[in-house]
């Protein structure tokens, strides 16, 4: 990646000899890519940049835009009613009492399910499995999500630099604080 005395950020590809310890440019001025992938051959390499695939011709240096076209279909209760059911099924199958300490785990579950086309977020859905959970009273059951990013600390390095210029008035030493 390279940034020009203007600010844009581009791609260039090139060929180093490690032997003869030579260069040679096999492509310029590409959008600035978040990944890179080169062919086993070597013919092709494939720059994702700005959301977009580029191939590019090692041999020629020539590019085309690959247009990627995926249609997302995201349903969103039917993937919790997925996960509900899982947790369902997996707390059945690995509870550590078969009888389920005497509890009507169906009703329960089929009870608690009822709640979930009212559910719109994360948190209320893990709420539910948590007391669904909970009618088994039993320690250590329960379910967990990630909780929403919040920023509580300052993002800010956890190294940095101390110049000691008492050291000797002609040199400056360096010293490291973490």
């Amino acid at each position: 990646m390279v940034a020009s005395p203007s600010g844009d950020e581009t791609t260039r590809g090139f060929i180093y000899n490690l032997r003869t310890e030579e260069s040679h440019t096999v492509f310029t001025d590409q959008p600035m890519a978040t990944d890179v992938y080169i062919t086993a051959n070597q013919n092709y390499v494939y720059l994702l940049a700005e959301g977009e695939v580029f191939e590019v011709d090692t041999a020629t240096g020539e590019s085309i835009s690959l247009p990627i076209e995926l249609p997302v279909d995201y349903q969103e209760a039917p993937r919790k009613l997925a996960a509900y059911q899982q947790f369902v099924r997996q707390t059945q199958d690995l509870y550590y009492r078969p009888d389920m300490d005497n509890v009507d785990w169906a009703f329960y579950s089929e009870n608690y399910q009822r709640f979930l086309p009212h559910i719109n977020n994360n948190r209320d859905f893990v709420n539910v499995l948590k007391e669904l959970s909970g009618e088994l009273n039993a320690s250590h059951t329960g379910a967990y999500a990630e909780p929403a990013y919040t920023m509580r600390e300052d993002a800010t390095a956890e190294l940095g630099l101390i110049f000691n210029q008492h050291i000797a008035p002609d040199l400056t030493a360096v010293r490291l604080r973490t």
